[in-house]
């Protein structure tokens, strides 16, 4: 009896039979086809929503790059523009293209524009260093003479140096001819390495008291002292310090230099007595600026070169020496620097002693800008500038003539080919706008096609995705009354008379020979222009 009603328990905790053989799954996706049909169909109209979002962007896509091109006034493709109609050629006389350019607006008159010569042209005002920036600097390796003497000090140590951006690492022989013993001995060593990695004459290697001196073989050249990545701060001699030299120390300026580091430059005082927060000051045409130790020299020349100011500032390591030049060109004061307080920058820039040959006293050495002088039509005529308009047309000059040169004759004439080109290009693009919008709203939607949902694509190729989903993407904006309405628009634009700023009417595009094909047109050309 006991077994018997252990069995049965056991058997009530098994599936068996019928049960044991049913499809659960099955039975599951079957209770929830309902709900999962609703779930796709929500996903179908989200993602037909999608598509026509898509479908919307491309129209407007289009219809703002039509608009940017050729109803944007500021576009030089603008058909407000008045060279759109009314487009001017010009050419110029052989041999003239190396002296002046030429081009004409709407505005110019047609005939022949003779120059007669080029005098001059203008330039810049320009201020120049006076001096090299870095002279009186000297390169040097200080040697303490009281410690030579044994040559373990030198032999086999190295140092690093760079010419012009080339880095090579001197070391020291072990040459029994060597003098370890005296400065002279250790420069003449030194002076041979150079020469070995460098070539003769790049480096010249001098003896200057305790030092031993570095200079550049020629005036464009900088030269750079280095510690080497072995040895660190104190390459050549251990830990007794016989040699010092500045890591990094060039024969010319480094743009990087923090302003504090520079030598014979004044600050102004930091109102709160903190030496750390002493400045510099100084204005260009008005325009202030302020800088604190901290800051570089390169700091200063793009603060001047992204100001207000009017001026362009520069440093050549070739030269060694500032610039600051007028962006105005033309005669005239163009440049005026004003240091306040104490500040000494422009002066140790470009210097400020007076120059009697150029009857010049304030800042650097000064290149008067000089105005543009030509002769026109037999009138003689002045500019501040190599480009400029007279009576609609632009003048670019290049070159100053030859004395005795035959005049230079500039033609302006409409251009005919020129409009009749802008037309076609409005007329084509207009066109390929109107085609886009009206096979877009005339396209009709095959209601077999929908939204895939994954389990349908699960059981498909890509190929089969992707040419069920073109079908599924047609007639999206199937008579959408937006774009219904923009077309509208546009044709009433192109149909409507244009008028000029003070309202006088000007006519219409079928006047010049454009005309609208009719909304009923069944040739697919409705709603396009054709030119007669």
């Amino acid at each position: 009896m006991a077994s018997s009603i252990n069995s049965s328990i056991t058997n009530a905790n098994r599936v068996s039979g019928l049960m044991s053989g049913m499809e659960t799954e099955e039975i599951i996706k079957s209770m929830l086809s309902p709900q999962t049909a609703r779930i796709n169909k929500q996903l179908q109209a989200r993602q037909t929503l999608l598509w026509r979002q898509e479908a919307y962007r491309t129209i407007i896509s289009a219809a703002r790059d039509f608009q940017n091109k050729y109803l944007d006034k500021r576009s030089a493709t603008s058909i407000f523009s008045t060279n759109f109609l009314n487009p001017m050629r010009t050419a110029l006389s052989a041999g003239a293209e190396k002296y002046v350019s030429i081009s004409a607006s709407a505005n110019a008159n047609a005939g022949d524009i003779v120059i007669n010569s080029i005098t001059s042209l203008a330039s810049a005002q320009k201020l120049t260093s006076q001096d090299k920036f870095s002279a009186g600097h000297t390169l040097a390796m200080e040697i303490d003479i009281s410690q030579l003497g044994d040559p373990a000090d030198f032999i086999g140590k190295s140092f690093d140096i760079a010419v012009d951006g080339v880095v090579r690492t001197i070391t020291l022989s072990n040459d029994a001819g060597v003098d370890y013993s005296s400065i002279g001995g250790i420069k003449n060593e030194i002076a041979v390495q150079v020469d070995k990695a460098f070539g003769a004459g790049r480096v010249n290697v001098a003896v200057d008291g305790d030092n031993i001196t570095f200079e550049a073989g020629n005036q464009g050249s900088t030269v750079v002292l280095l510690h080497s990545d072995k040895n660190k701060y104190d390459q050549l001699n251990g830990d007794d310090e016989i040699v010092k030299f500045n890591h990094g120390e060039s024969s010319r300026l480094n743009i990087y230099t923090e302003l504090g580091s520079l030598s014979g430059l004044t600050f102004n005082d930091d109102p709160g007595l903190d030496p750390s927060k002493d400045y510099i000051e100084f204005s260009i045409n008005g325009t202030k600026f302020t800088f604190k130790k901290t800051n570089t020299v390169n700091d200063v020349i793009t603060a001047v070169n992204s100001s207000s100011a009017g001026v362009k500032m520069s440093y050549s390591s070739t030269t060694d020496t500032f610039t600051i030049t007028a962006n105005a060109m033309g005669a005239g004061e163009n440049i005026i620097i004003n240091e306040a307080g104490d500040s000494n920058l422009m002066e140790r820039l470009f210097g400020s002693a007076p120059h009697a040959n150029l009857g010049y006293s304030g800042y650097g050495i000064e290149t008067k800008g000089a105005n543009a002088e030509f002769m026109l039509n037999g009138v003689n005529m002045v500019r501040g500038s190599n480009s400029f308009t007279i009576d609609g047309v632009t003048f670019n000059l290049l070159a100053a003539t030859p004395a005795g040169a035959d005049p230079i004759t500039a033609t302006v004439a409409f251009d005919t080919d020129k409009a009749i080109d802008n037309i076609k290009s409005y007329v084509n693009a207009y066109n390929d706008l109107m085609k886009q919008l009206y096979a877009a709203v005339n396209e009709r939607p095959d209601r077999n096609f929908f939204p895939l949902s994954d389990e349908q694509k699960e059981k498909m190729s890509d190929r089969e995705i992707e040419k069920w989903e073109a079908e599924a993407k047609k007639g999206l904006l199937y008579n959408d009354s937006l774009i219904m309405n923009m077309i509208q628009a546009l044709r009433n634009c192109m149909s409507a008379p244009v008028f000029d700023k003070d309202g006088n009417r000007l006519g219409t595009f079928s006047q010049i020979g454009i005309q609208t094909v009719s909304f009923m047109d069944e040739g697919g050309r409705e709603g396009r222009l054709e030119l007669n």
